[in-house]
C-alpha cells in the first residue's frame, strides 16, 4: 500500500472561486452603507459627496435646445390634463412682495440647512434608523445626478413664456448677478425636482426619528411648503414635484430592500454557507477570505472536516 493511500488523512489546498470573493466585496460594501460611523467620518463622506456632486452638475449635456423643447413639452402635458397650477401658485407668490422675498430665501437655504439639520437629528436620536436614512439621501442624489445628465429638462422660468423668475426679478442672494451661486448650478435640472425629492426625505426620515404622530404630520408640512415654493418661483413644474416624490419613496424602499437583504454569495458548499451564516447572524462584514485548507478523508474514513481560513 502506498504513503499515500495508508495516511488516515490528505491535505488539499484550494483556491475560493472568484465569485466568493466578490460576495465577500458586496458584503463589505453592504456593511459600510448599513452601519452609523463615527460623526467625523459621515461628516467627511458628506462633504466629499457633496463637492463631487456640485462639481458634476454641470457636466450635463450642452443640449440648451432639447432641454427647452422638453420643458415645454411637460407645459403642454400639464395645460392637456388640467394640471398647470404653476401660473395660480405663481399669481399668489409674486402679488405679495414679502412673502416672494421670503420664498426666494427659502428656495436658496432651505433646501440645504434643512436636509443636514434632520440628518445630524437622525444621527444624535435614532442611530440605528440613521444608516439607511442616509442611504436613501445617497440613492436620490446620485439618481437625480443620473436622470440630469440622461435627461436635461428646462424648468418654467426659461422655457414657458411669461413666467416670473422670483429670485432674479428681486435679486434674491444676488441671483440676477452673472457669476452668483445660482448660476453655477445646471440651469436643466427640472426634472424631477431635487428640492422635492429631499424635502420629502426629511419627512420621512422625521416620521422615522419620533413616534408623536403629531411632530409626523407636522414634518409633511416642510415637503408641502417647499411643492408651493419651487412652483411659484418658476423653477419647477408639478410634474417635477410629483417626480421628486416618486423619486424619494423608491430610494426609501430600495435601501429598505438593502437592509434586508445582504448580496448572495456564488457558489456551493460549506464556503457559500460560510458566508451566507455571516451575512445574516454577523455584523454585517464577511471576513477576507481568499483561500481555504480543505482536509479530505480518505475511503472508509466518515469525516469530511473543513476549516475556512
Amino acid at each position: 500500500m502506498s504513503t499515500t493511500a495508508s495516511a488516515p488523512w490528505r491535505d488539499r489546498t484550494l483556491a475560493v472561486p472568484p465569485s466568493s470573493r466578490r460576495g465577500a466585496s458586496g458584503q463589505r460594501v453592504l456593511g459600510a452603507l448599513m452601519a452609523a460611523h463615527r460623526w467625523w467620518v459621515e461628516v467627511l463622506v458628506a462633504v466629499g459627496f457633496y463637492l463631487g456632486y456640485e462639481a458634476t452638475r454641470g457636466l450635463a449635456p450642452g443640449r440648451a435646445s432639447l432641454a427647452m423643447s422638453r420643458g415645454r413639452a411637460l407645459h403642454h402635458i400639464e395645460q392637456a390634463t388640467h394640471l398647470a397650477v404653476e401660473p395660480l401658485v405663481a399669481q399668489a407668490l409674486n402679488g405679495r412682495h414679502l412673502l416672494a422675498v421670503a420664498a426666494g430665501y427659502y428656495y436658496g437655504t432651505a433646501h440645504f440647512a434643512v436636509t443636514i439639520a434632520v440628518l445630524v437629528w437622525v444621527y444624535a436620536r435614532r442611530r440605528d434608523a440613521y444608516p439607511r436614512l442616509r442611504t436613501t439621501l445617497l440613492i436620490i442624489s446620485l439618481a437625480a445626478l443620473v436622470l440630469f445628465w440622461a435627461f436635461p429638462v428646462a424648468p418654467p422660468r426659461l422655457a414657458v413664456a411669461n413666467t416670473v423668475d422670483t429670485l432674479s426679478s428681486l435679486d434674491v442672494m444676488g441671483a440676477s448677478h452673472p457669476h452668483s451661486l445660482f448660476n453655477l448650478a445646471n440651469p436643466y435640472a427640472a426634472m424631477p425636482s431635487l428640492h422635492m425629492a429631499w424635502a420629502a426625505w426629511c419627512a420621512l426620515a422625521v416620521a422615522a426619528g419620533t413616534r408623536r404622530r403629531g411632530v409626523r404630520l407636522l414634518a409633511w408640512a416642510y415637503p408641502l411648503t417647499t411643492a408651493l415654493v419651487v412652483l411659484g418661483t418658476g423653477n419647477h413644474y408639478l410634474l417635477d414635484v410629483l417626480a421628486g416624490v416618486l423619486l424619494a419613496f423608491a430610494a426609501h424602499q430600495a435601501s429598505r430592500h438593502l437592509q434586508r437583504s445582504p448580496p448572495a454569495v456564488a457558489g456551493h458548499g460549506a464556503l457559500a454557507r460560510r458566508f451566507s451564516l455571516l451575512a445574516r447572524t454577523g455584523s454585517g462584514w464577511a471576513p477576507a477570505v481568499t483561500r481555504q485548507h480543505v482536509r479530505l478523508a480518505d475511503e472508509g474514513d466518515e469525516f469530511d472536516e473543513r476549516m475556512v481560513a
